[in-house]
């Protein structure tokens, strides 16, 4: 699911979303975001790289895959595989 909405708004969403998941007996709530947001999410929170690999298209004329390299997002849809 993607989130849209202001930045001061992700403590009280995360907030929300930890109770939820506690009151269905989660240990433990995860999110994909981007490097720039994560001190946003508060106290407790570990970032870890997602190895994914993003294919891209080598066979045909287009950029150079070089300058690819860190310019993608991902959305949920990107991410039917996990």
């Amino acid at each position: 699911m993607d989130v849209v909405g202001p930045l001061a708004a992700v403590p009280r969403l995360v907030a929300q979303a930890r109770r939820a998941a506690s009151t269905l007996g989660a240990i433990r709530l995860f999110g994909w975001v981007v490097d720039n947001i994560g001190t946003c999410f508060g106290a407790g929170v570990v970032v870890r790289d997602m190895e994914v690999n993003v294919p891209a298209n080598a066979w045909t004329a287009g950029p150079p895959i070089e300058t690819l390299i860190g310019k993608w997002r991902l959305t949920g849809g990107d991410t039917d595989f996990r």
